[in-house]
């Protein structure tokens, strides 16, 4: 079955597209590599170079980067895609967005009870543009509605609804799945390629405790992904932000590191696994020992 979506951008629409790309859809592409919003202009920006690894498959090699906000509420990364030669294949940006959570915890200091409290941050919303060809995807994920929004080529294709128990999309979205998979496919190798290039930063360690156990609270956590991949990364950095207390920054151990329980959008001719909501499992430390100073 041709795809809706597919058929709307052939032939003299495709050529409208290119049309398009070298004008408005500019906007967009060299939107994907500036400094962004205003939110995130307001912190340090980095530009610098990494390596492709992942996405070596579709003859990228190198991004050059432009990286900001990390470790705020709202960090973006922007990269343009550069082969062997240099030449550029496309333009990829991310931004995330965190609600901050402030969780008060007690720590004993030379024997007197002290109050503090560690600022944990949530993913809130995670917006991916791909610029690959003459063809522009836009994903939206909100981890809290565990839904996505789709655009391609600047045409709002719908939401997707994803739960453990149930997954409901557009038609629009399913054609996209069903037809242009390869789209995600990239942009899910660039995404783990920068994952690995500029991980979240360290959280702070406070420990009052001489004798750690692995014997804390458990906890279960949902991460939401265009892919499985990225769902199962987002549902294990979750738990490891539920188990962070004043004796491990995360949790001492992660049951569905790398097995997550993971559900992914059905349809008709989609044999790959897209818009996924994944479950996490794990286990906070505990103090079996205070130090006293």
């Amino acid at each position: 079955m041709a795809s809706r979506v597919v058929e709307i951008v052939s032939a003299a629409g495709r050529r409208g597209f290119i049309a398009q790309l070298s004008a408005g859809s500019a906007a967009i592409v060299s939107g994907l590599f500036g400094i962004g919003s205003r939110a995130v202009e307001a912190h340090e920006e980095r530009l610098t170079m990494a390596p492709a690894l992942l996405s070596l498959d579709w003859g990228i090699t190198t991004y050059r980067v432009r990286h900001s906000g990390r470790g705020t509420g709202a960090e973006r990364i922007a990269a343009q895609l550069l082969d062997a030669t240099g030449r550029r294949l496309g333009e990829f940006a991310r931004t995330r967005t965190y609600r901050r959570k402030a969780q008060p915890y007690t720590k004993i200091e030379a024997g007197v009870v002290k109050q503090y409290t560690m600022n944990k941050q949530l993913l809130h919303k995670e917006d991916i543009q791909l610029a690959w060809g003459n063809e522009i995807l836009e994903v939206e994920t909100d981890s809290f509605r565990g839904s996505f929004g789709v655009k391609y080529n600047g045409r709002h294709c719908g939401w997707a609804t994803v739960t453990r128990e149930s997954q409901e999309a557009s038609p629009e979205i399913l054609d996209i799945l069903a037809n242009r998979s390869e789209l995600l496919s990239v942009a899910g190798a660039i995404g783990e390629d920068l994952n690995r290039a500029f991980p979240r930063p360290p959280r702070e360690s406070e420990t009052c405790c001489c004798d750690i156990a692995c014997s804390g609270s458990n906890v279960t956590s949902n991460g939401w992904g265009f892919t499985s991949t990225s769902a199962c990364a987002s549902a294990v950095e979750s738990c490891h932000t539920s188990c962070w207390n004043s004796y491990c920054t995360g949790c001492c151990e992660i049951t569905s590191a790398n097995n997550c329980s993971c559900a992914c959008l059905q349809g008709s001719f989609i044999s790959t696994q897209f818009l996924c909501v994944c479950i996490g499992y794990g286990t906070a430390c505990a103090c079996a020992s205070h130090c006293y100073q």
